[in-house]
């Protein structure tokens, strides 16, 4: 299919909100805005792939989440998700959110617009054991836990 197609939908990340700081570990909480700058309406669903960005420029996914199924042209929709932070470094980090990231929705050439980076960098850390602490505790086969010792 030649490049230059367009459609008549075009989704377009206006705003990432998340915490100023998360847990290595835990559960972060992203909410971000789409909107259909396009002139038809959005009858399905689509799915948006939500990433964590370093200071640095390094590339993490977060997860993805199955976003709004309707949204008319000119239309906005809040879509919003808990994700797991990964065992990653310590630091400033980005959330980018990249709207229709499997095309499921079909927009052609108009695919340019659709990643947001948020303005403000989340700080990650770690909880951290005190070795001169004695420790004890049980965790659970299923859980996901990070630990800095």
């Amino acid at each position: 299919m030649p490049r230059d197609i367009t459609s008549d939908i075009d989704l377009v990340p206006l705003s990432v909100r998340t915490a100023s700081e998360a847990k290595i570990g835990e559960l972060l909480f992203v909410k971000w805005e789409v909107q259909n700058v396009g002139g038809a309406e959005v009858s399905t669903a689509w799915r948006d792939t939500i990433l964590l960005v370093s200071e640095s420029g390094r590339t993490v996914t977060l997860g993805e989440k199955v976003a709004g199924n309707q949204i008319a042209a000119g239309g906005t929709v809040f879509c919003s998700g808990y994700f797991v932070v990964p065992a990653i470094e310590e630091g400033s980090w980005y959330v980018k959110v990249n709207v229709n990231s499997y095309r499921d929705i079909f927009e052609g050439s108009l695919i340019q617009n659709n990643v947001l980076m948020g303005d403000r960098p989340i700080t990650l850390s770690l909880d951290a054991l005190d070795a001169n602490t004695t420790n004890r505790g049980v965790v659970d086969a299923n859980s996901l836990k990070v630990l800095k010792f």
